[in-house]
């Protein structure tokens, strides 16, 4: 009997049985519902799910040009505060959901952990994915209409720099995000505290005013901050003539990344089972 060479047959009575899948088509298809899933939960569970992703760094933006937009393009000269804005807004909202969604991952997926494939990190991996996709294309849009309409210059100044800078950021935000879900598993009652804790993170780590007017010492206590590294290196890599904080760099986030993964992973792997059964 004539057969292709991906179909398995057991006898002559037998039904062809499909190809059996690797662990790694397993996880692709199952990222792939989850993303899926993802996106149909962000634009289509409320009204206008779509315009409130745009919205919320376009009104933020705009607030803030109006009530101090003119002061501060007085002292960043060649730097216009909207666009120095943009670089470090749409950058820190997609840490702040990536962390903050990974924190509510487990709890919101619960049900499907019954189905064997699924396992509580494909969850990260979906959530996060689809925050970079979500805050790319808005740092686009918002960009373009910035360039075509405000003739302001491309904020892309060094690209492969920036996508390394993201990719930090990505990695930070990620170990971030599973820590906290574990957090969170274990103290249920403490979600309002963490949700509110990037709020002053969003004032130290330099994205609405700028860091260098801040004296000494509490400049420096400011620098162990890995988010405030993340920003200003993005805005170096995104705007020809922005001027650098002292003492930022991006071995230091680096760093911060990849000791928080390995420590979120390990810890994740130790509660495996507990994520799946509670």
């Amino acid at each position: 009997m004539t057969t292709e060479s991906n179909i398995i047959i057991d006898g002559p009575n037998k039904s062809p049985k499909p190809p059996e899948r690797s662990p790694w088509q397993v996880s692709k298809a199952v990222w792939y519902a989850l993303i899926l899933r993802e996106f149909q939960s962000l634009f289509w569970s409320r009204r206008f799910g779509a315009f409130w992703v745009l919205a919320e760094p376009i009104a933020f933006i705009a607030f803030m040009m109006i009530l101090r937009g003119y002061i501060y393009d007085r002292s960043m000269p060649g730097v216009p505060y909207a666009l120095w804005l943009l670089v470090g807004i749409v950058p820190f909202l997609m840490m702040r959901r990536i962390a903050i969604n990974l924190m509510g991952a487990v709890t919101s997926n619960q049900a499907l952990f019954y189905y064997r494939q699924v396992k509580p990190f494909d969850t990260f991996v979906a959530r996060t994915a689809v925050q970079i996709t979500v805050s790319s294309v808005v740092y686009v849009l918002i960009a373009f209409f910035m360039v075509y309409f405000l003739r302001y210059a491309i904020p892309i100044y060094q690209p492969i720099q920036m996508i390394a800078t993201l990719t930090v950021m990505v990695v930070f935000a990620f170990s971030l995000g599973v820590f906290l879900c574990l957090l969170l598993r274990a103290l249920p009652d403490i979600a309002p505290i963490v949700r509110l804790m990037f709020l002053p993170l969003l004032i130290i780590s330099g994205v609405i005013f700028p860091i260098r007017v801040i004296p000494q010492p509490y400049y420096d206590w400011l620098l162990w901050n890995p988010f405030l590294h993340l920003i200003d290196m993005f805005r170096q890599y995104s705007m020809q003539n922005y001027t650098p904080l002292p003492g930022v760099s991006l071995e230091y986030p680096a760093k911060c990344a990849l000791v928080g993964l390995f420590v979120a992973v390990l810890a994740y792997r130790s509660r495996q089972y507990d994520l799946v059964t509670s």
